[in-house]
């Protein structure tokens, strides 16, 4: 009898790969622009609703910068080669969560040298890859760049 390993549960969660998109839209069509938050929602297929708190997060760890008024929208924080996958990754992990799933079993202490390792590997990883790479490798897959939509928001 051969036993299935479900690979997808060793998965980024969901809102860390929502956070690397956003700020690979931002990198490629930002160009001296800020982006709506529309836009971005659209582009990577969010509601907007669920993007803002991810996005708010990159803000605060220092990777976006975010502009107030009918101009405003989201814009890179600091150079995309100088953003690292990993520090994306940490900003938009959401610290409450985290918090409230620390649990302790009896074998908790004994997997802990087991969880560190897989952890330091994991970043270590996601260490590698700049903001810089993650666009190169959207445009080799075929990422098309379309810049918005003029939008009025005029009342």
């Amino acid at each position: 009898m051969r036993i299935s390993v479900e690979w997808d549960m060793l998965k980024l969660p969901r809102r860390s790969i929502v956070a690397i998109e956003a700020m690979v839209h931002v990198a490629l069509t930002g160009a001296g622009r800020t982006i709506p938050t529309i836009e971005i929602s659209e582009a990577i297929d969010v509601p907007k609703r669920g993007l803002e708190p991810i996005l708010q997060q990159l803000v605060r760890a220092g990777l976006l910068a975010s502009t107030r008024g009918p101009q405003g929208g989201y814009s890179l924080g600091r150079e995309r080669a100088k953003i690292s996958a990993a520090a994306i990754v940490e900003a938009s992990l959401d610290t409450e969560t985290a918090a409230a799933d620390d649990r302790a079993s009896r074998y908790s202490k004994a997997l802990a040298k087991f969880e560190e390792k897989a952890e330091r590997h994991l970043r270590a990883v996601l260490g590698e890859y700049t903001l810089d790479d993650l666009c190169s490798e959207a445009r080799k897959s075929g990422v098309k760049v379309t810049l918005s939509k003029n939008f009025d928001y005029s009342i």
